[in-house]
């Protein structure tokens, strides 16, 4: 009967002991978490990830990018940058590809100025 006690002791020990190391884990990951969260928004790590889209139709081309008007009519300045992946269809397009009046999907991010600085551009071809 004294042995039993003594097991009884013993495995309420140890499943204390599992239960503070495991509420000590959990804590501590808990803690490591909001100091990256914290550390990425204030970096501005999260912001990157924030793109946008942008739908309208093509008025005006330039030499580093084109204006775009959306179905309310507001105007968007897209800049073409050196990375900036353009796709009409499947197929792979160049700049000299786009032309006024096409549609065209913009992914990517606004400047400081308010130009939308091209990720992706996808081309449609107008089939009205």
């Amino acid at each position: 009967m004294e042995i039993q006690k003594k097991k009884t002791k013993l495995n309420r020990g140890m499943f204390k002991r599992a239960i503070f190391i495991f509420a000590g884990l959990l804590l501590s990951a808990f803690i490591l978490n909001a100091i990256m969260l914290t550390a990425g928004y204030k970096t501005g790590f999260f912001h990157r990830w924030a793109e946008e889209q942008y739908f309208g139709r093509v008025t005006e081309i330039s030499e580093n990018g084109f204006l775009i008007v959306d179905e309310k009519n507001n105007e968007k300045p897209v800049l073409i940058k050196k990375d900036t992946r353009i796709r009409m269809g499947r197929e792979f397009a160049t700049k000299e590809d786009l032309l006024v009046n096409n549609y065209v999907i913009v992914v990517g991010s606004q400047n400081n100025q308010g130009q939308v600085e091209a990720r992706v551009i996808r081309i449609f071809n107008d089939s009205r």
